[in-house]
């Protein structure tokens, strides 16, 4: 027989390793984008990207459902 792989989420997943910062943050902080290299933030890899959401890992250790803010370089490329 012939195994389908049958997606159950709103949205497709990405699988992507991709290097990122974040950091916590508390219900609706903001920081400027002149604060934007002032704030500590901590590093991580990202394991998938969807329209909901990221996954991602880090040598920290954080608490489920803390609200972080990301901060993602992307490159553009020609190819």
């Amino acid at each position: 027989t012939i195994l389908t792989k049958i997606q159950r989420r709103n949205f497709f997943r990405f699988e992507t390793t991709v290097p990122i910062k974040y950091r916590g943050i508390e219900e609706g902080e903001q920081i400027t984008k002149e604060d934007m290299d002032t704030v500590q933030w901590k590093d991580a890899v990202t394991l998938d990207i969807s329209g909901g959401g990221m996954r991602f890992v880090t040598r920290e250790i954080e608490q489920k459902g803390k609200k972080v803010q990301i901060r993602i370089a992307l490159t553009i490329s020609n190819e």
